[in-house]
């Protein structure tokens, strides 16, 4: 009976050891697919932050060509201002035919 009960125990103690392997297997394999999974996230967040910062460089240079294009025809507006502020005055001032402003291209 004392052996009976012994091998009882071992069968018990085998049975407990293979549910115990088999449960260790599981988690292993979801930590390992917690693991890869967050590596995935990981590596799409990655793609998501590249493709916004691609398209903020984009655009920032696209702001920036356009700043500098309005500067530049800011500065040649303002060098052409006053010839235009000139012919107007002359215009205005003197009904029928207009002077031609000093070192102007305008002439009457």
């Amino acid at each position: 009976r004392l052996r009976a009960n012994l091998r009882s125990q071992e069968l018990l103690v085998e049975r407990n050891g293979e549910e115990l392997r088999t449960y260790r297997e599981a988690l292993e394999k979801r930590d390992e697919e917690n693991r890869q999974g967050r590596v995935d996230e990981d590596r799409s967040r990655q793609e998501v932050l590249s493709d916004f910062k691609r398209k903020f460089d984009r655009e920032r240079v696209r702001l920036t060509q356009a700043l500098e294009k309005s500067n530049s025809v800011s500065r040649s507006l303002n060098s052409i201002l006053p010839t235009i502020q000139a012919i107007e005055r002359d215009l205005q001032g003197v009904p029928g035919k207009p002077a031609a402003p000093q070192g102007s291209y305008y002439t009457s």
